[in-house]
């Protein structure tokens, strides 16, 4: 059954946060001169449409997202990865959704200053986790055991997943149909991130995983020794399922990213003759998009160079 207000206490607590937060970054924007009238008015509507896609989660006729809220509904899921699961859905659904909507509301607007305009507040929402973190949106355990992490990482998730909201949304002006895999492409996510019962370890996310389907997660051999630390005492047990929740959530905003990023290559390919060269796809694609996979091979080969150099 889809999540109602009960269930989605502790996301409504940090979007009305994030909310306000940004109320006041495009009143600051429109008084500074750095956004227009009709582009204040623009992202007006955007808050406006997604508190309206939030309120439609409990009626949604999307079986995968029903699906996909049903999973969070468990007993046994702790309230760090449920908080995940509708974080995740809020921005890497709702977002690019509603955003693609605004287009064709407001198709006068220079396409540029509307990106600019969005992806500027983004490092707020660091602070916004931080902060609900230390007034109890985790409950009064957060802190004895250690559960800023989880916050910690789950905001770095969500900074990336707001980012590349803006090209989905892109690509969704262009091919509204891909809502569907987008919303299979989220359950296929929650699904991996939550079907393993020990998640000690996380995998290493590569260039791969941008461009191709996410590899089925593997649990590592050495699960096997944390088992045994659980039979010490309670608070390193606390610890250990931490450590999981952590894994687990790390796992969960790389899956999102991979799956939900794999709809729209996999239609650029689709697009595409069956002989096109991989230098020939990338040419096809927005700035933006070829600029951070650029910045993504980048990093990867410094990471193998500096792996190289410490086993040397």
């Amino acid at each position: 059954m889809p999540a109602g207000p009960e269930a989605t206490l502790g996301f409504r607590h940090i979007y009305d946060d994030v909310t306000a937060t940004f109320i006041k970054y495009i009143a600051s924007a429109r008084l500074a001169g750095i956004a227009t009238l009709d582009e204040e008015a623009w992202f007006t509507q955007l808050i406006v449409s997604f508190e309206e896609a939030f309120q439609q989660w409990p009626v949604t006729g999307n079986a995968d997202i029903q699906q996909y809220l049903a999973l969070f509904e468990a007993p046994h899921v702790p309230r760090q990865l449920r908080l995940a699961g509708h974080v995740f859905l809020h921005v890497a659904y709702d977002l690019p959704r509603k955003i693609a909507q605004s287009f064709a509301l407001y198709p006068l607007l220079n396409r540029e200053s509307q990106r600019l305009i969005f992806l500027r507040p983004a490092p707020l929402l660091r602070d916004v986790f931080l902060r609900q973190a230390r007034e109890g949106t985790l409950g009064f355990l957060a802190r004895p055991l250690g559960y800023f992490k989880p916050l910690t990482i789950l905001g770095y998730w969500v900074f990336a997943l707001r980012c590349v909201a803006w090209m989905h949304a892109e690509n969704l002006q262009l091919n509204p149909a891909l809502e569907n895999d987008l919303a299979s492409a989220l359950l296929r996510s929650a699904q991996e991130a939550l079907t393993e019962p020990w998640l000690f370890g996380v995998p290493t996310l590569d260039n791969n995983d941008l461009l191709t389907a996410s590899p089925m997660l593997t649990r590592p051999a050495y699960w096997i020794a944390f088992v045994g630390l659980l039979a010490t005492a309670g608070f390193v047990v606390g610890r250990m399922i931490n450590v999981e929740i952590f894994n687990r959530l790390q796992v969960f905003g790389q899956r999102v990213y991979t799956n939900t990023t794999a709809v729209f290559e996999k239609h650029v390919e689709r697009q595409s003759t069956s002989s096109i060269k991989r230098e020939e796809l990338l040419a096809l694609r927005s700035l933006p998009q070829r600029l951070a996979i650029a910045l993504w091979r980048v990093l990867t080969r410094r990471r193998v160079q500096e792996k190289r150099v410490s086993s040397a």
